[in-house]
């Protein structure tokens, strides 16, 4: 329920692309949701504190797979606490 809401505010496009901090969602659906709307993106930071919840979603969910590497202009990953 919480990515949807999130989607909103891509309705209402910046003058300027849009630095957009994530933390926490491990699994990646919400950077991957973010990137369906890329033009209006700069960069996004996604920082997790665990990097196996990373490493199993990008095995076995297909919108984590390649998510970081085939992005990593845009997306820069931090394993870290938010």
């Amino acid at each position: 329920a919480h990515v949807p809401v999130m989607e909103y505010f891509m309705l209402f496009p910046s003058p300027s692309k849009l630095k957009i901090l994530v933390l926490g969602g491990g699994d990646g659906y919400v950077v991957s949701e973010l990137l369906k709307h890329s033009e209006y993106i700069r960069t996004i930071d996604h920082v997790d504190l665990d990097r196996t919840v990373i490493d199993v979603s990008a095995k076995y969910f297909p919108w984590a797979y390649n998510l970081y590497s085939d992005n990593s202009d845009k997306v820069n990953l931090i394993i870290d606490d938010g």
